[in-house]
């Protein structure tokens, strides 16, 4: 008996951009059958494939490579392939190499960014979402085996943390955890009878903030309302690039190569107030922008 284990490697989207450090990679086929049972019968005569949607969940810390090719407010449309591998170990060793790998290759698609979240200490996370699409002759998403590698070896890109919050040019304090979803809502079609997607385009933005704070002061001193109210001006949420062999980018918020993500309008409130035992109570607040969610990178730490 042939045993074979598998572990994660690197991805290549539209045949250009390089995830080289990855988390992870979960495939859902997103298929649905039409089962046939005949009348008078009870057991099942057909199985029909009615349609197949693949989509792609990516996991990474990476946050500069990310924003740097995809964007966060349309996506990125991939007409060039897009393949995900998975590297084969050896027993008794680490990885086997050569032409031993599994690939899964969409030769189109869109990827978008679903959020970018931090909490405390530890390091800032960016989920994407791939949908895998019909191209005219291929299936979306095709699975092989002893493939050779595509692309570049893993490696250490980027890493943040979380940052303070800014808005109107004023420091919110007290934040220990922050997300961005950047609500996109990207809508595929299935023309001409096909039971694949292709056509994605961007139908809806819907991006929400949610912060959580130690200061329960902010309910009334700072938001004004625990129903609803206008943020004060410009909203602007950083993360914090750190640096190998050091704390975080020179230490110092002055350096120009933190990332932040920036809405210039829209209303706020408090969704929950907690407190249990001996431990701090916290205010969890979610922003609604009413505006685009823009993108910043190699910037300082700054309040405008």
């Amino acid at each position: 008996m042939a045993i074979e284990r598998y572990g994660i490697y690197p991805c290549l989207l539209n045949a250009a951009v390089a995830l080289l450090q990855v988390d992870g990679i979960n495939v859902e086929p997103g298929k649905a059958f039409d089962e046939i049972t005949p009348g008078g019968a009870v057991d099942r005569a057909g199985v029909i494939l009615s349609g197949a949607a693949p989509v792609v969940r990516i996991m990474s810390q990476d946050l500069k490579t990310i924003f740097t090719s995809i964007s966060p407010s349309v996506g990125l449309n991939c007409t060039g392939s897009s393949t995900f591998q998975y590297q084969q170990r050896a027993s008794g060793a680490v990885f086997s190499g050569g032409s031993t790998f599994v690939k899964a290759v969409a030769t189109a698609g869109f990827v978008f960014p679903d959020s970018v979240s931090a909490d405390g200490n530890s390091p800032a996370r960016c989920s994407l979402t791939f949908l895998a699409m019909y191209d005219g002759t291929n299936a979306p998403l095709v699975y092989s085996a002893s493939n050779a590698v595509v692309g570049s070896a893993p490696a250490f890109t980027s890493q943040y943390y979380l940052g303070p919050l800014y808005v109107n040019t004023v420091l919110i304090d007290g934040l220990i955890s922050a997300s961005v979803n950047f609500g996109l809502s990207v809508m595929p079609i299935k023309p001409d009878g096909m039971p694949y997607p292709s056509f994605p385009a961007v139908v809806a933005r819907k991006p929400v903030f949610t912060f959580t704070f130690l200061k329960l002061g902010h309910i009334s001193a700072t938001i004004g309302s625990l129903q609803n109210a206008l943020l004060a001006g410009n909203l602007i949420q950083h993360f914090r690039r750190g640096v190998s062999g050091g704390v975080r980018e020179n230490d110092a918020d002055t350096s120009d190569s933190h990332i932040r993500f920036t809405a210039a309008s829209g209303a706020w409130a408090p969704d929950a107030v907690q407190v249990t035992g001996e431990g701090d109570a916290t205010v969890t607040v979610t922003v609604r922008p009413t505006a685009v969610v823009a993108v910043g990178q190699n910037l300082a730490i700054a309040g405008t």
